[in-house]
């Protein structure tokens, strides 16, 4: 499975980006913006193409997943080998301030043009992307995200 996205907006807080799965629209995907020296949980990973498997480690938000999302839920999917990064996972939220280098998904977006980065519909989009991820990984096919940007910066 090949996941792709496509960074369109950054405002100097939150990146907003479209993500394809298969060449297909499949959401949106929201992260802290873009910084050229790494800043603890303020800073959208690097461009480039990803293993997506889960994290065999289980955590306290791995627990509050379980919990929350019962009946789909295992663990994370994580992004692996991501430069200086650790544990960037695609989960549930709605602005930058919840995500620490994690992308967060949606099916709605606001423009972050003009003021902070919004999607919303997050949970609907999570369960959606989750199980196609999860379906895939676990028929043993490799999972692939691309992020590359629209724009020049």
């Amino acid at each position: 499975m090949e996941l792709s996205i496509k960074r369109f907006s950054d405002n100097g807080e939150s990146t907003l980006s479209i993500m394809y799965m298969n060449n297909t629209f499949f959401g949106f995907v929201l992260e802290d913006t873009y910084r050229e020296i790494k800043k603890m949980h303020e800073t959208c990973i690097p461009q480039g193409r990803y293993r997506v498997d889960y994290n065999p480690n289980v955590t306290p938000m791995t627990n509050k997943y379980r919990k929350k999302y019962a009946g789909f839920f295992t663990n994370h999917l994580m992004l692996q080998n991501v430069p200086f990064f650790e544990n960037v996972y695609i989960h549930v939220g709605n602005s930058a301030d919840d995500s620490s280098g994690c992308l967060l998904v949606g099916n709605k977006a606001s423009s972050n043009a003009d003021r902070d980065g919004f999607i919303g519909d997050s949970v609907n989009c999570f369960k959606k992307v989750y199980k196609s991820i999860a379906g895939a990984l676990d028929k043993g096919e490799d999972v692939f995200i691309t992020i590359s940007e629209v724009f020049q910066r």
